[in-house]
This record gives C-alpha cells, structure tokens and sequence, in this order.
C-alpha cells in the first residue's frame, strides 16, 4: 500500500509539473509572436493609427520598430510627428533632431521648426526656417512661419523685409496682408500699413476684419477709429473672444487705459 501511494503522488506531482510547463511555454509562444510580427505589418498599423488620430497606440507601434532599427530616419520623423499630434512637443523636438542626424530631409526640418513654434521656442524656430528655406525655394508656407515668428518677437522690420515680395506675387493672401500691414504699422508706417488692412474688408464685412481692423488703430492711437471699428465687431457677432471686452476698454476712457489693463488685441483667429 505504501508503495502504491507513492506512485500515485508521483505521477500527480509530474503531472502538475507537465501542466505547468506546457502552460509556460503556450504563454512564452503567443507573447513572442506579438513582439516578433513583420515590421512591415508594425509600421503599416502604426501609419493606420497615426491617421485615425489614435497618437499613442500609432506611438508604441513607431517605437516597437525602432527598437530593431533604430536608424530609419522616415519612421523617426513620423514618431516626430505622432508624438506632435499627441501633444508632446519635447518628445517630438528630439525625435525630429535624431532623424535629422541620421538623414538631412527639408519637410522634417520643417517639422522641427513647427515644434519649437508650438513651444514658443521662436528663435530656435526661425534658425531652422531659414535652412527650410533655402531647402524648399518657392514654398511660402516655411516664409510665412517665419514672417509670424518675427511679428511674435517684435521682429517688425524682418517682417517688412521678407513679406514686401511676396505681396507682389501673392498679393490676395490675406495672410500675408495681416501680417505685413500689422508689422508696418508697428514700425511706425501706419499709412503704409492701413492700406493693406482695409484690402481685409474687401472680402466681406466680417467680425474678425473688423476687429482686426481695429487693434491695427489702437497701435496708432486711433481710438476713434477703433471704437467705430469694434463696435461693428460686436455687432455681427457678439460671441466673438475678446471683442466686447476691448470695445468696453476703449469707449471707458478714450483708449488711454487699454494697454495697461492688459486687454488682447489678437483676433480669435487670422484670415485663412
């Protein structure tokens, strides 16, 4: 009897050690067939995550490739650019800058200077827009970047000295015609200025023409001007940011106190 009972603890015990074992290696099977896929399957789920806007998911799949080639700098510059459209903007910047080191690629420079633009890292952003340019000649959007990193800065005169050509060329961008008449009236040249700011209206009376038409005359001193201007604003839309704030300020003492109550004079938005 007692032989038999040890038989049988035996054969229970090697059968649970069996069981366990198989067990382990099914387990140690299917994880290595997650981490073992085709990188070509990785980065065809990652380049699908990434355009339905699922960052983080798009993010692992990008860095799961990485890990095995660490030195494609197209897959370092989209894991740039999910972790952009994430809204980790540190993370990218060094993304960006790996991938440039391994590969000197224009639109991933650009990236890099729209990066450091989100971060408000302006100078560091307009030093990669002037190589950006010199790499794309003829693409307007790297110019006009720059162009707002100067209004930003109070750059005024740069701004002055890269839009005026373009005004030539492209003179119905109302892009163009905000940033390069707000910088002259800045620098002092407000009838320079104001001519272009009135092209705004010419596209239809809007909320936002006129308040930006009228920040551009408060910089002037033209309080008058701008009130007639704001209260328009208010008119065709009373929910536009900032505008009846601003028209109160500047009716409540003729404009003298705007600036130092710290009012904003940037529109919602720039014409498109």
């Amino acid at each position: 009897m007692g032989s038999r009972s040890a038989s049988r603890l035996v054969v229970c015990v090697t059968r649970r050690v069996l069981y366990g074992f198989t067990f382990f290696a099914l387990f140690t099977s299917i994880l290595i067939g997650q981490t073992q896929r085709a990188p070509g399957e990785i980065l065809r789920e990652a380049a699908s995550l990434h355009r339905a806007g699922q960052f983080e998911q798009a993010i692992e799949d990008y860095r799961l490739f990485l890990e095995k080639y660490p030195d494609v700098a197209p897959v370092r510059s989209d894991l740039g650019a999910a972790l952009a459209g994430a809204g980790r903007y540190e993370e990218a910047i060094g993304e960006y800058k790996r991938a440039l080191q391994l590969k000197s690629l224009p639109q991933v420079r650009l990236n890099l200077a729209l990066a450091y633009y989100k971060t408000a890292k302006l100078s560091l952003a307009v030093a990669e827009l002037k190589k950006v340019r010199e790499e794309m000649p003829g693409n307007l959007r790297p110019e006009m970047l720059e162009a707002d990193c100067y209004l930003r800065l109070g750059e005024n005169k740069k701004v002055i000295e890269l839009l005026t050509p373009e005004l030539q060329t492209n003179g119905d961008d109302l892009a163009i015609v905000y940033m390069l008449g707000t910088a002259l009236v800045r620098d002092g040249q407000s009838d320079k200025g104001q001519v272009l700011i009135d092209r705004i209206l010419k596209n239809g009376d809007s909320a936002e023409a006129r308040l930006l038409l009228g920040t551009t005359k408060l910089m002037v001193n033209d309080y008058s001007g701008a009130l007639v201007d704001l209260q328009k604003a208010v008119e065709l839309n009373r929910n536009l940011r900032g505008v009846r704030l601003l028209r109160h300020g500047v009716a409540l003492d003729g404009g003298s106190g705007w600036r130092a109550r710290g009012f904003r004079t940037r529109p919602a938005r720039r014409p498109q």
